[in-house]
């Protein structure tokens, strides 16, 4: 008698300690909106999706504590007829009689369910399409019982899971697959928050749904699924509470989790997924980045922000407005100023802020504080001087890949922090790699610019020769070998060609510096490919050419 009373008031207690947790959990659960279009406003029908999926549960458990106190009684009844000495055949006709009660008090609690559940008003658009007789179709009774210590409902009926996302499907009208993948969530944070319920509730998930949950209703995999809604969890509490070590440990895995999830599933697949609530999710791993000071955390982030910066729609955009560039170049300055600096984490920096800083959209304003001479200053002189340890050789060239990346927003010369930083003279190893990638006629940014920009290697040049000051510390055999390619390019290159019109526009440059001593260097060629341009049909560089012919007659003649 005393385990059962206990068995009673342990599911009486789960009960309550169930509706506390919904009530502070339903705001937390995550229910996209695209499933809730079909049912109308969007907030009403988030609340009375999960008000369904959550009566539906919270019913089961009220009748577990209902037969929990039957089956006292009869066991109650029981010890007096042993005690009594009655015969044990009496005894358990009593026990079939009251089974009936039993069915009968079974049917009676859901009929006053379904009575209360109609009370309750609905949105017109859910009620319309509910049919009131499908209130009291039948579930299997489950076969509950309450053993001692355990305090854990063993059994349930065989469909509970099907039935309760048929019920949930037709009340909302959404996908079977949708309610499945919603009722999961609510079960496995039950599972989470309610340990005495953790096998109960596995039993439910491991029964049969008849509904394919391989995928979400994001068509990525489940597993992708699960591990972003643990990982916003984990990082949400970090931003709250310090974290102990085994927690870090909990989210390095989750963060290795979610790195092999973005390189096996379908980038389409997941998009969606990433840029739920104004890629929050982003967000919040921006913040552990900052936050963070692991080593290993960092370079996963680091892997992971490469992946979805080419995945995910608009995530570049989403990244280069964060603080994220800000800390990728105060984290590049803090590991240099390293005796024996990482060399793979620094080659992810270098490449995510390449790959960040590449475009023409303007950069917000507090990215200047940390992108300045001082920091460009330290890149270059490490493209002169790489660090020891840096046996592949492979930092310089990233290097040389950040600061061209920067450089496309600069439009000012003179203002060019890059430009006032190679006025100082490390500019050996630079030029010689800028010079290497031109005449290659390879673009080491590679981003797509509008007609209206050069390529990142081209601007470099340009900006460069705009200055007398950094346009001497090319060497004059440098300058002849500029001057080759750019020959070259204009007699290869047709007409209207973004590109032809550049190498025009870095011509016009070099001439204005002078710094070839004597006459210019190829003159004759120089002036007989322009006066073949000059004559093509139709012609888009004419004004280009007649300015050159006006400010240098001497190097390019036009008869």
């Amino acid at each position: 008698m005393a385990s059962s009373m206990k068995g009673k008031n342990a599911i009486t207690q789960t009960n309550i300690s169930f509706k506390y947790l919904i009530d502070g959990a339903k705001d937390k659960i995550i229910v996209p909106a695209t499933l809730l279009e079909p049912i109308g406003n969007p907030v009403n029908s988030r609340t009375h999706f999960l008000d369904e999926a959550i009566r539906n549960l919270s019913y089961y458990i009220n009748f577990a504590s209902d037969q929990c106190e039957d089956l006292t009684s009869l066991v109650n009844h029981r010890n007096e007829n042993r005690d009594r000495t009655i015969d044990v055949m009496a005894t358990d006709e009593f026990i079939t009689e009251n089974s009936e009660k039993l069915d009968q008090s079974y049917h009676s609690h859901k009929v006053v369910a379904a009575n209360e559940l109609a009370a309750k008003p609905m949105e017109n658009t859910i009620q319309d399409k509910f049919n009131n007789d499908e209130r009291n179709v039948a579930i299997s009774k489950s076969n509950v019982r309450c053993q001692g210590c355990s305090n854990d409902i063993k059994r349930f009926p065989e469909n509970f899971l099907s039935d309760l996302i048929d019920t949930v499907h037709r009340r909302t009208n959404i996908e079977t697959v949708n309610v499945a993948e919603v009722i999961t969530i609510i079960l496995r944070q039950l599972q989470d928050t309610i340990p005495c319920l953790c096998n109960s509730l596995q039993t439910i998930l491991n029964s049969p749904s008849n509904v394919n949950t391989e995928t979400n209703f994001f068509g990525c995999s489940n597993s992708l699924s699960e591990t972003l809604t643990k990982l916003k969890f984990c990082l949400n509490q970090q931003a709250k509470y310090s974290m102990e070590s085994t927690d870090d440990d909990i989210v390095y895995s989750l963060l290795e989790g979610l790195l092999e999830g973005l390189n096996e599933n379908d980038p389409n697949s997941y998009n969606q997924l990433m840029q739920q609530d104004d890629y929050h999710i982003i967000h919040i791993l921006v913040s552990f980045f900052q936050l963070n000071y692991a080593l290993p955390s960092k370079l996963l982030l680091s892997q992971i922000f490469g992946v979805i910066s080419y995945t995910v729609t608009d995530a570049v955009t989403v990244l280069r407005h964060s603080v994220l560039p800000t800390e990728l170049g105060h984290s590049m300055r803090a590991e240099l100023g390293k005796g024996k600096p990482n060399i793979q984490l620094l080659s992810y920096y270098s490449l995510l802020s390449s790959l960040l800083l590449a475009s023409e959209e303007p950069l917000p304003s507090f990215i200047y504080d940390e992108w300045n001479g001082e920091l460009i200053e330290i890149l270059l002189e490490n493209i002169e001087r790489p660090p020891a340890n840096d046996e592949s050789g492979q930092l310089p060239e990233l290097f040389l890949k950040t600061i061209l990346s920067f450089n496309l927003h600069m439009k000012d010369p003179a203002q060019n922090p890059i430009i006032k930083t190679l006025q100082n003279g490390i500019t050996q190893a630079f030029c010689s790699s800028l010079i290497l990638l031109f005449n290659r006629n390879v673009d080491a940014v590679a981003v797509a610019v509008s007609n209206q920009s050069p390529s990142a290697v081209i601007k470099m040049m340009v900006d460069m020769f705009s200055s007398a000051v950094t346009a001497s510390v090319f060497y004059t055999n440098d300058v002849k070998v500029i001057l080759d390619v750019i020959l070259r390019n204009l007699a290869d290159l047709p007409s209207g060609d973004n590109t032809r019109s550049w190498n025009l526009s870095l011509l016009n440059k070099i001439a204005s510096a002078d710094i070839i001593p004597g006459s210019f260097y190829r003159s004759e060629e120089f002036s007989f490919v322009l006066k073949g341009l000059y004559c093509e049909e139709p012609c888009f560089d004419r004004e280009q050419i007649e300015e050159l012919w006006l400010n240098f007659p001497s190097y390019f003649k036009s008869d």
